[in-house]
């Protein structure tokens, strides 16, 4: 089973634009991708990259989502297609973490909201990385 969210927020109108000249987009989106997945793997040890607080433990210490490193080390980018990209994790419970459950207080650790809309800290990231993979590919940069 894969979790995943797509990337449905990042691309500016002039990101647009150059995306439309290239034949493949494909790795404009992958490096979106990767970009969240870099800023989702941070998050796991800096708490100024979350979307919300984790809740404390019982005894008021901070929470953390690392027991193994299983989670953290399954962020991975998932599909790629011409016209959008995806990031997972292959954890069962990542879902659980990320939106939370009945049983389980919410711990988000992807930089989206629970409607799937990136973070502006982190669209701004994700921007800068597929404009300058968009100059790249034009041979603008």
């Amino acid at each position: 089973m894969t979790t995943g969210l797509v990337i449905k927020d990042a691309v500016t109108p002039d990101l647009k634009r150059k995306a439309a000249s290239i034949r493949n987009s494909a790795p404009i989106l992958r490096a979106g991708a990767q970009e969240i997945v870099n800023i989702t793997v941070e998050a796991f040890t800096n708490p100024a990259l979350r979307i919300a607080s984790w809740p404390k433990k019982r005894d008021g210490r901070p929470s953390v989502l690392f027991k193994t490193g299983a989670l953290k080390h399954s962020i991975r980018v998932g599909d790629v297609t011409n016209s959008a990209a995806s990031v997972a994790s292959d954890r069962p419970y990542a879902a659980g973490h990320q939106l939370g459950t009945k049983k389980l207080p919410r711990r988000p650790f992807f930089p989206f909201d629970p409607e799937g809309n990136l973070a502006p800290f982190a669209r701004a990231r994700v921007n800068n990385v597929m404009q300058a993979k968009a100059d790249k590919l034009l041979g603008l940069k």
